[in-house]
């Protein structure tokens, strides 16, 4: 069985969500870098669809 190299969109999405809404108590510059990071997601997300 071969698994398949693609990640699920939705899934990552919600895992930035996750990350950012335990990061915001904790760090001051973490929960802008991990939205950076979901922004250059979806734009390679959406530009590759």
């Amino acid at each position: 069985m071969v698994l398949n190299p693609q990640i699920n969109s939705h899934f990552l999405c919600h895992m930035f969500n996750m990350i950012y809404s335990n990061t915001i108590s904790e760090s001051e510059n973490m929960p802008q870098l991990i939205l950076k990071l979901a922004d250059i997601f979806r734009y390679t997300t959406n530009k590759n669809q």
